[in-house]
């Protein structure tokens, strides 16, 4: 599990492995189709307009749910039992803005590629300031977003649409407060009148 940092580790965790992962592809792919990975906020792409960026491959986190298959709430060996603990499945857009078709297309190609063979967030992988456990692990999954969510999603967005790719990062657990498991308390209820008389 990790802290509130969590959420923003995998988005800069993710990009950075991208990134580390392109920079190891042959020389002339690199110097052809070159491009930087960035993580958006909703806020930059409100302001971004067509034509006014590098070529990039950006990540965008639209969607944050429950991950259905962990809401227990597990007693830790140390007698503790984690309260409130947040295991969640973010869901990306990831887009790509070039003015050639052939870059657009390539680096699309390549997201798919290196994602589908490497579909693991490790401890190697992401950035230490989560708190991350030794043992956490993610999995990077394609997502099935019909194209009317998709249109939908970017008529919502300010830039045109861009060619993207769907993408769910899950389960990212964030720790809550520990609290020490007690007996169980019993209530009892008390009240006042008179004393009979005998």
């Amino acid at each position: 599990m990790a802290n509130f940092s969590a959420i923003h580790s995998v988005g800069a965790s993710l990009a950075t492995f991208l990134d580390r992962a392109f920079r190891s592809l042959p020389e002339g792919i690199r110097e052809l189709h070159d491009c930087r990975f960035h993580v958006f906020s909703s806020n930059e792409l409100a302001k971004l307009q067509d034509g006014d960026m590098e070529p990039t491959v950006g990540l965008y986190l639209y969607r944050i749910t429950w991950n259905e298959h962990h809401r227990s709430t597990p007693v830790r060996a140390d007698g503790t039992r984690q309260k409130a603990a947040v295991v969640l499945d973010l869901h990306y857009l990831i887009t790509f803005w070039a003015d050639s078709p052939l870059t657009e297309h390539i680096l699309a190609a390549w997201v798919l590629h290196i994602l589908e063979t490497h579909a693991v967030l490790d401890t190697s992988v992401l950035s230490p300031e989560a708190g991350w456990n030794p043992g956490d692990m993610l999995q990077i999954l394609p997502e099935d977003l019909a194209p009317e969510d998709m249109m939908r999603l970017w008529d919502a967005l300010a830039p045109s649409y861009r060619l993207s790719l769907a993408y769910v990062v899950r389960p990212v657990a964030i720790e809550g407060v520990r609290q020490p498991v007690g007996r169980p308390v019993t209530a009892s209820a008390f009240g006042f009148g008179e004393k009979e008389r005998r």
